[in-house]
């Protein structure tokens, strides 16, 4: 099962980077991204157990913050059609993930690690099937 060991992931992000072998890195560049990406995981994280909409909306929220949505966008414009393709594929599975959790789960209380577990399993699942059907 897919847990996630959130003290060691955060452990190393959580202090600005110091170290910079003969001034080859731009610190202050490098701690402002470690911070743009950090935060928003970190609050996400906090996130305690709640009803799967609760979670969700918590979720969209994370997805607002971390501007997913510009980042896909800008990843997308420099990408070949096949490999734009594949991403909206990607996207479309993740999207239908998150639609089946709030069926299945409906009004029920979640733990966040249960809700990414849960996705993490169903996307791998659907990463399957779609190979199985493509050697078919």
């Amino acid at each position: 099962m897919f847990v996630l060991q959130r003290s060691r992931v955060w452990s190393p992000f959580s202090r600005d980077f110091t170290a910079n072998h003969q001034d080859k890195f731009d610190l202050e560049r490098l701690n402002q991204i470690r911070q743009q990406v950090i935060s928003p995981l970190q609050d996400f994280y906090k996130t305690k157990s709640q009803t799967s909409q609760g979670l969700l909306k918590k979720f969209a929220q994370f997805c607002q913050d971390a501007q997913l949505a510009q980042n896909m966008q800008e990843l997308a414009s420099r990408c070949s059609e096949q490999e734009m393709e594949r991403y909206d594929q990607v996207w479309k599975s993740f999207s239908h993930v998150l639609e089946q959790f709030a069926q299945v789960f409906e009004q029920m209380k979640v733990t966040l690690d249960d809700f990414l577990a849960s996705s993490y399993q169903e996307c791998c699942w659907q990463a399957i099937g779609r190979s199985r059907r493509q050697w078919m």
